[in-house]
């Protein structure tokens, strides 16, 4: 993930001081922000969204403008290895 500026955990205290808006310029930016965390603390980007959300006092279903496509799918990938999600038995494609 070049050009991703890797931040420590802790760091999402600090960043709290700025608006979420302001620390990415894209749905990319902020993915790749997410996925850098979870990689590098061996955590579930689940975690890192629900400290995200606690950090900067933001509803969950804020974070959808926030993601790309391919962050919502490993998301709910993690959710449904969880159990907290039905799993599929089939794969569905949008026509």
């Amino acid at each position: 993930m070049a050009g991703v500026e890797i931040f420590e955990r802790a760091d999402l205290a600090k960043l709290a001081q700025n608006p979420p808006a302001l620390l990415f310029n894209n749905a990319i930016e902020f993915s790749e922000f997410v996925e850098t965390l979870a990689n590098r603390d061996s955590t579930t980007l689940t975690s890192v969204l629900v400290d995200y959300c606690e950090v900067y006092d933001l509803e969950y279903d804020m974070l959808a403008k926030m993601m790309t496509s391919s962050l919502k799918d490993k998301v709910a990938a993690e959710m449904r290895d969880a159990g907290y999600l039905p799993k599929t038995n089939r794969l569905e494609f949008e026509d």
